[in-house]
């Protein structure tokens, strides 16, 4: 199926009803920590004394991540807490979950419907065998010694901050898991150590706004 780190991040996060259950701040930087480490690892975006830097041109079939990319090239180098702050906007995360969710309709993935009396909304309903698909790629990444790839390192640590990897882990896959996690961060030379820590930081700093 080859989707994208966004991409599968944001089918995993709706329900059968097409919407995300208990929106909240962390899932919204969690979301956005998604799209700005798919650029970073399609070597689009680099991360250098704490702030965002753009480097290339978004390619067409990453259309789907145009606000994210304008955001950070208008206002770069930019920290991440103000990329975080940009998109906790309502109308900014709306405008990039429906990109998202578009490009997940165009891949056959979710079906699209509006939703909503008086003002209509997009719901993207997920296929129950995409869904799974993900969990399968991930089960094979940690429990039957697969080669960890850093999106799948990512998608594991953003579903779990947010209390959804146990859609596809029973709590014994769930211990592997955060103990492959940390032998990781004993490598801070590796390149999926590097990226876990920038999702990391995402994560710390949406802990801190949930606070205030």
């Amino acid at each position: 199926m080859g989707l994208s780190l966004s991409q599968s991040y944001l089918l995993c996060m709706l329900n059968k009803r097409g919407k995300i259950s208990g929106w909240n701040t962390e899932k919204a930087a969690c979301l956005t920590a998604s799209c700005v480490i798919e650029l970073l690892l399609d070597q689009k975006l680099c991360y250098e004394k704490k702030r965002w830097k753009v480097v290339g041109e978004l390619p067409e079939d990453s259309i789907y991540l145009l606000s994210v990319f304008e955001c950070i090239k208008a206002k770069q180098p930019i920290r991440t807490q103000k990329i975080l702050d940009y998109y906790f906007s309502g109308k900014h995360m709306r405008l990039l979950t429906d990109a998202i969710g578009e490009s997940l309709a165009a891949a056959g993935c979710v079906q699209k419907k509006k939703i909503g009396i008086f003002r209509k909304r997009n719901a993207f309903i997920p296929d129950a065998k995409a869904v799974e698909s993900i969990g399968l790629q991930l089960r094979t990444e940690y429990l039957e010694e697969g080669k960890l790839t850093a999106a799948g390192v990512v998608l594991a640590v953003l579903l779990d901050k947010c209390g959804d990897l146990k859609r596809f882990f029973t709590s014994h896959g769930r211990r592997i898991i955060k103990k492959r996690l940390k032998e990781i961060r004993r490598i801070p030379q590796d390149v999926v150590a590097r990226v876990l820590e920038v999702a990391d930081a995402f994560l710390s700093l949406s802990t801190v706004d949930a606070r205030q």
